[in-house]
């Protein structure tokens, strides 16, 4: 299922040829090192995110409502980042596309759906939250724990 997504992202950029260079899928396609394969805009990779992420999203609307579609969703993105965690794929397509980074996208998803059902969670879990979140920083912060 991923090499077919692979493949079928890779068909859309040479289809759209040059323009991958400067456009939705900059330099991604190369096979040098990881530097070489940035996009030509610091904001580019996000664009590769969300338009695969559009993408299965779109596809999931297919299938009707939220109750059938959020489920297929989910277990599409979920078993995508559980592969590559599993495979830890070498290929630089497969890897953007089965990176832990979908499951902020589907967490997205997933707040839109509590907001749309009025799902209302007690006040002090916010403040509780707010907490929890100050100190994670801070501990990461002084463990020196860096993103990269």
């Amino acid at each position: 299922m991923i090499a077919a997504g692979s493949a079928v992202v890779r068909l859309i950029a040479n289809r759209l040829g040059s323009r991958t260079q400067a456009g939705i899928f900059p330099r991604i396609f190369g096979n040098g090192p990881i530097s070489s394969r940035a996009p030509s805009e610091f904001a580019g990779w996000t664009l590769d995110f969300e338009i695969f992420f559009y993408l299965i999203f779109a596809a999931s609307l297919l299938l009707g409502d939220g109750r059938k579609s959020i489920p297929a969703l989910t277990t599409v993105m979920g078993l995508l980042v559980l592969s590559g965690l599993l495979a830890h794929p070498a290929d630089p397509v497969l890897s953007t596309y089965t990176s832990p980074l979908l499951i902020e996208f589907l967490a997205g998803v997933w707040l839109g759906k509590a907001w749309i059902d009025v799902v209302r969670l007690p006040r002090f879990l916010g403040g509780a939250s707010a907490v929890i979140g100050l100190g994670i920083i801070a501990v990461v912060a002084a463990l020196g724990i860096s993103g990269e």
